[in-house]
């Protein structure tokens, strides 16, 4: 490759490429607004995304702008004819206007111009052509380089439209060092389009980052959603992601031209505490970092990361340095080659953070000429991609075509969502989500004080939670709140057991169980029985220990009450009545008694019919004198009626029962019956099941069931899978279960 360098100007190499800025950076939290403005009114040197690429504004009334780095590298012309010629397919000018132009996804808006192709000695040799993709002048480098490229260069070389003067073979190039040369047109440079949008254009400007772009806003993102290779514009750049899920970006174009280390060391070191401050470790993480207007807020989603300094051998003799800026790798660099970086090279050489495995005096850095990985002495000076890593969690909008910015807006309520709702005794874990673009993400309870949230909440009484975000510019959110209420650990009061008698009875003893507070769950047992639901007084027949307690919705029990039975003497004489009870018949009310005293006799009886359980009206009595009684009673009255039936022996011990109910009437339909002759008798269906109060009941059902009666016993307890009887004995026991008789 043949160059020329001019008089005019010279072609420096610099070791060291200042940036100089002034001041601090500070920032005042603030939600940022977008603002729109057209294309003709923005500063040169205005960075700029149209159809997903960065470009910068070089004349702003015409819409003139320029890419802002090598989209591959190509020669200008493959017959080394020096005018750019879109009609040519040998030419440049056929490539940018065809395959270039053809990528783009806004040509719309791109307008058919004409090309200036003034030689660099002014001379008019060739007719300016009109197309819609062109290449800078000469003239219009130097007029924006200061704003738009570099002053040291960017170790870039690539074409300018302007011919060179002294052969129709050469044209002009933009060398390494950002300085203009010639080259013959047949050798390969890079190749940086320039065209011109339609200057009235409008263009919205990223709060943030300050660049423009062209289209409107799409779906919100994490970054760690993103894919390889889409854009980011930050810190006024185009960055690229590289790791999603770190968060990892590298910057789109050059930025600027440094040695990796002039005192020849392969160690990135940002500290410059082992290898010095000459080290483009420690250029990044200080005249970098603090020097090129990082505001505080970007600071603030910045990660302070770990970057690899594993050699292209696999061999790790260095230790892992933690920074803020950094390099890619090798492995991160071939990921992206081809999606991102051209893989036949930019013309471009930039460093890569990998130390060389053959010689610890040599540092990786990519080829610009073919785009594959070298290793070189560290002191060459070559270009910088810096790269660093935000916080993954960071939320981003889409602008169209892969790019994408970050959202500034002040990040959304947070939501608070309990595990339980429903009464409790137990602690309730809140969990906070929906945090947006949050980075900052707190919670406090009550009047306490604000809190980081890291991890779900133990709430172990009735509060109110807060919770709100702030993004990386220090806006916050609306506050949410929870109120927890259903937190109870109180239990219910003791529930009171009360017998009807406590004097020495032959007779059952009824207990009636009240004051349960707010139990919902109202239980009791008899001595060392199951616990069953308490719905109606319950009947002693013997002596014994009967308890009860109350659950409330919330799981707390009450202390557990008892009531000793212990006044039940059954020794009188016993009363024997068939039938105990009728169904309902228009027959008369027959009951046959056997009343038997088992040692001694019998002195006297009676008895009396009654709609209560309780005898209210007069009894009928008799006299007598024997051991064994059978006596017959009636009663032909309609109703439902108990008979209660007392007798006493000669040992003065009464025995006093009531048995029923009986029923005497006419058989109706709403009695449960068929219609049909009121004397017939009908079938009931047996359930075994729980009533419209959840309490587990047995069930005789006249007519078809109804919603009030949830079946958990049907026929499949009773019929195997060929429809057949079950063989055995079932029964039902006490707490309504179905059981297999099995003879002992």
């Amino acid at each position: 490759m043949r160059t020329k360098v001019f008089k005019k100007v010279m072609i420096c190499i610099i070791a060291v490429m200042m940036l100089v800025v002034g001041g601090t950076p500070i920032v005042t939290q603030k939600t940022y607004a977008a603002t729109t403005a057209a294309l003709s009114t923005l500063p040169v040197g205005t960075k700029i995304m149209f159809a997903g690429q960065q470009f910068a504004v070089v004349t702003p009334s015409t819409g003139l702008v320029v890419s802002l780095k090598n989209v591959c590298i190509d020669k200008f012309d493959d017959n080394n004819t020096q005018k750019f010629d879109p009609n040519d397919s040998n030419n440049i000018g056929y490539y940018l206007n065809n395959g270039y132009y053809d990528s783009l996804s806004e040509k719309a808006l791109i307008k058919n111009s004409t090309w200036d192709l003034k030689r660099f000695d002014d001379s008019t040799l060739y007719t300016n052509p009109t197309a819609y993709i062109g290449l800078l002048t000469a003239t219009e480098y130097n007029a924006v380089t200061a704003a738009v490229f570099p002053s040291g260069g960017e170790s870039a070389s690539w074409w300018l439209i302007t011919p060179y003067n002294s052969s129709v073979n050469e044209n002009l190039i933009v060398h390494v060092a950002g300085t203009l040369a010639s080259a013959y047109a047949n050798y390969e440079y890079g190749v940086r389009p320039a065209f011109r949008i339609i200057e009235t254009t409008i263009f919205t400007q990223d709060p943030l980052s300050g660049m423009y772009y062209y289209g409107g806003t799409g779906a919100s993102n994490s970054i760690s959603e993103l894919a390889i290779g889409n854009t980011i514009m930050f810190h006024g750049e185009a960055w690229r992601v590289v790791n999603p899920s770190t968060g990892k970006l590298v910057t789109d174009r050059i930025t600027g031209r440094r040695a990796f280390d002039p005192d020849i060391t392969q160690v990135f070191d940002p500290t410059g505490s082992i290898y010095g401050t000459n080290n483009i470790g420690y250029y990044l993480n200080n005249t970098y970092y603090n020097n090129t207007t990082f505001t505080v807020a970007e600071r603030s989603i910045i990660k302070n990361s770990t970057w690899d300094l594993t050699r292209n051998d696999g061999s790790t003799p260095y230790t892992n340095p933690t920074a803020k800026i950094g390099l890619l790798t090798e492995t991160e660099y071939n990921i992206m080659k081809g999606s991102v970086f051209p893989s036949g090279g930019e013309s471009v050489d930039w460093c890569l953070i990998t130390p060389s495995g053959s010689n610890p005096a040599f540092s990786l850095y990519v080829n610009g000429a073919d785009g594959n990985v070298a290793n070189n002495v560290s002191n060459f000076l070559y270009g910088m991609r810096p790269a660093l890593c935000i916080l993954e969690s960071i939320s981003v909008v889409s602008v169209g075509n892969g790019v994408y910015m970050i959202d500034a807006t002040s990040p959304i309520p947070p939501t608070l969502t309990p595990d339980i709702t429903t009464p409790t005794n137990g602690n309730i874990i809140v969990t906070i989500s929906n945090w947006g673009n949050a980075t900052i993400k707190e919670y406090k309870i009550a009047e306490g004080l604000w809190t980081a949230y890291t991890v779900p909440l133990v709430i172990t009484e009735n509060e109110t939670i807060y919770a709100k975000g702030t993004n990386f510019l220090g806006n916050e959110s609306v506050t949410s709140s929870l109120s927890i209420e259903n937190i109870d650990r109180t239990e219910p009061i003791t529930p009171i057991l009360t017998p009807d008698t406590s004097s020495p009875t032959t007779e059952d003893v009824i207990v009636t169980i009240s004051n349960w507070g707010d139990a919902a769950n109202k239980e009791y047992k008899i001595d060392a029985g199951a616990w069953t639901p308490y719905t109606i007084p319950v009947i002693m027949t013997t002596n014994g220990t009967m308890y009860a307690r109350g659950t409330d919705t919330a799981g707390n029990s009450s202390t557990v009450a008892n009531c000793v039975v212990s006044n039940i003497d059954y020794t009188g004489p016993t009363i024997t009545p068939t039938p105990t009870s009728r169904a309902k018949s228009t027959s008369d009310i027959i009951v046959d008694l056997i009343i038997n005293v088992p040692s001694g006799s019998l002195t006297s009886w009676g008895y009396q019919w009654g709609t209560e359980i309780t005898p209210t009206g007069a009894w009928i009595t008799e006299t007598i004198n024997t051991q064994t009684l059978n006596q017959t009673v009636t009663k032909s009255t309609d109703g439902i009626w108990y008979l209660h039936v007392k007798a006493t022996d000669d040992s003065a011990n009464t025995t006093t029962k009531y048995y029923g109910p009986y029923k005497k009437g006419v058989v109706l339909a709403n009695d449960g019956y068929d219609a049909g002759d009121v004397g017939d008798r009908k079938s009931f269906k047996y359930y075994i099941g729980l009533d419209k109060n959840g309490i587990m009941r047995v069930m005789l059902v006249a007519g078809n069931i109804n919603d009030d009666v949830m079946i958990i016993f049907n026929k499949s307890n009773i019929l195997d899978e060929s429809g057949k009887y079950k063989d055995g004995i079932f029964y039902i026991d006490r707490e309504a279960k179905i059981k297999k008789y099995i003879a002992n």
